[in-house]
């Protein structure tokens, strides 16, 4: 991270502050006002008992000191009035709409992330930092820039009136400044340290606090007895944030106490001392000698306000601002929906040319020199062990990702020509690793506002699926939620029923070309057979990509693909296939084997 300037500190806040006034200018003109409001409150407030025991010493007269009394207070009335209408009312009010408004715009900014940035750590590491809190973080640097100029005027305010009535005590007056800008410097920049040898270990504290109560992890926790091992690795980090609070607390308040010695045995009595021989010669008066005394500590206080505000834009610059801009800096070139051809409403032809890839970061190329085309209307599938690359297929097809090396077309245009929404509008896809959200059933299946005809929609691909009766079944039906993330009554799907919710998702999308990435890994082989008649019979003049290690869904392909160690190893038809004796026709009759023995099993019980 490059050194901190004040110059690159102002280049982040105007950055940061562009966001707001883009958002709703007014915001600056309240902003404006409370400062102004604010300063008058500090210098009335200063000068308010001095006032009153000069009316008090000087007249003497109880009804001219009432009057007084009632006339300031009247007038803090009315700065606290507009200051409340300004800054608690008004400003809050636009703070919520300009969030809502920010949080719209850096959600859909992370949506719109090529999906390579997630194979990178450190850009990932930046993205979710930035995108945490940013849409509270643009107004924190209003209130920040605020702060400092209140303080700014406000200190200036009081060095105006203390440059009046008594220049010398301006002396008393840097005196203090000093002693507080060397404590405020030095516990701001103990803090700071403290911040970031902290930050790793509080990570891997939430982290098995995460463990210890979060669902996903409930089962192993308590097959696996993790309790001990958990605790033991919470306390060990524990112990350090310890160690690191102890080393801090101790270099602090050994530098706090010399600092309260100053202002104890030096300061303070200096200046008690000057301000009393001043008032017993006549020199000022008892108000003056209230007023000064509060005044000069009250600069103190406006000074060291104004370099806390200026250490936390130093730090809001450097920890978040630098991974904000990080991320907006980056231009996706996948993930950009305004670029490119429209597609053109004909049945699609996709062909892959030569191609290979590899992962970002990575060495090992995944696929290398693949090469096929899937014609309008045609059934392929693509099959091999784990980790052959059939999934990657999958990825560049949708063009998740690019390819290394060759081409990709789709109607004979390279697919990075097309507008890539349109493109994806093509496809009807079940990823192997598919998620069930915490929306409705409904909601699950359409993935989309709701609109005319979407009841009707949605009741199609439940019963596509067969999960209409289940669905009926629920008091609420399709407007049922799953998960209890939010909803008591939520319900938990079983692992058959979540895959065939993914593939009634695939089926409402209603695209040309359907994409089904291992869709029926959960389901039985007889479940999967009807499944598969099923889809055959519904979308027999669609395009269709199978990518499955259940060979039997093969048999209803055009084209088979077998995928080793990244290569096309084999292809042709299932008929095909068989005669050649080779690893296809050794895997199917593997499995042929296993589905006989589960058969087997099933009867003998």
């Amino acid at each position: 991270m490059g050194r901190f300037t004040f110059r690159k500190a102002w280049e982040d806040t105007k950055f940061m502050l562009g966001f707001v006034w883009r958002e709703d200018k007014k915001i600056f003109l309240y902003k404006v006002f409370t400062v102004l409001l604010a300063t008058a409150q500090t210098l009335f407030g200063t000068l308010y008992i001095k006032w009153i025991i000069d009316s008090i010493t000087a007249t003497g007269d109880i009804v001219k000191t009432i009057i007084l009394i009632v006339g300031i207070q009247l007038l803090f009335f009315l700065l606290y009035s507009l200051s409340t209408w300004f800054g608690n009312i008004l400003t809050p009010r636009a703070s919520y709409r300009i969030r809502n408004s920010l949080q719209n715009e850096f959600v859909n900014m992370a949506m719109k992330q090529d999906l390579q940035c997630y194979e990178d750590p450190e850009f990932y590491d930046n993205y979710a930092k930035a995108t945490r809190y940013a849409d509270t973080k643009a107004l924190d640097f209003l209130e920040i820039i605020a702060s400092a100029v209140q303080g700014i005027l406000s200190t200036a305010a009081l060095l105006s009136v203390v440059s009046l009535v008594s220049p010398i005590m301006l002396i008393f007056a840097a005196a203090s400044i000093v002693v507080t800008f060397l404590d405020q410097r030095r516990s701001i920049q103990l803090s700071m340290n403290h911040y970031e040898a902290e930050e790793t270990l509080n990570r891997q504290a939430d982290y098995m606090k995460r463990i210890a109560h979060h669902r996903q992890f409930a089962k192993e926790v308590r097959l696996f007895h993790l309790h001990k091992f958990i605790l033991w690795k919470l306390n060990a980090t524990f112990r350090e944030k310890y160690r690191l609070f102890c080393d801090t607390n101790r270099k602090y308040w050994g530098f706090k106490y010399g600092i309260n010695c100053i202002n104890s045995l030096v300061i303070t009595p200096g200046l008690m001392i000057y301000l009393a021989v001043q008032a017993i010669q006549g020199a000022i008066s008892i108000g003056s000698f209230s007023m000064l005394y509060g005044i000069t500590f009250n600069i103190a206080g406006e000074l060291s306000q104004i370099v806390m505000t200026l250490d936390k834009l130093k730090f809001e610059s450097e920890y978040y601002v630098s991974h904000l801009r990080g991320v907006l800096d980056y231009q996706p070139t996948i993930e950009n929906q305004d670029k490119g051809c429209d597609v053109e409403e004909k049945p699609h032809r996709i062909e892959f040319s030569h191609v290979s890839f590899c992962y970002p970061n990575h060495d090992r190329m995944v696929l290398k020199d693949i090469s096929f085309v899937l014609e309008p209307g045609k059934k392929m599938a693509i099959v091999g062990r784990n980790g052959a690359g059939k999934s990657t297929i999958v990825k560049l097809l949708l063009r998740l990702y690019d390819a290394t090396e060759g081409a990709i077309r789709f109607d004979g245009r390279p697919m990075e020509e097309i507008q890539i929404e349109q493109l994806r509008r093509c496809f009807s896809v079940t990823m192997q690793d598919f998620n069930v959200y915490a929306f409705t059933i409904g909601e699950n299946i359409e993935m989309d506002i709701p609109g005319e005809g979407s009841a009707e929609n949605i009741t199609n691909a439940l019963m596509f699926t067969d999960l209409q009766k289940r669905v009926s079944q629920l008091e609420k039906g399709a407007q049922t939620y799953l998960t209890r993330e939010f909803e008591e009554e939520g319900v938990e799907l079983s692992g058959g029923e979540k895959q065939k919710l993914a593939i009634a998702r695939a089926f409402a999308q209603r695209a040309d070309i359907f994409v089904l990435d291992e869709a029926n890994s959960a389901l039985d082989p007889l479940a999967e057979y009807d499944l598969n008649n099923k889809l055959m019979s519904h979308i027999a003049d669609k395009s269709v990509v199978f990518v499955t290690h259940r060979l039997s869904t093969t048999i209803m392909a055009d084209e088979i693909l077998l995928i080793e160690d990244g290569r096309i190893a084999e292809r042709g038809t299932h008929t095909e296939l068989m005669s050649q004796n080779g690893l296809y026709a050794e895997m199917f009759y593997r499995q042929a084997e296993a589905y006989r023995a589960v058969e087997e099993a099933k009867a003998y019980e």
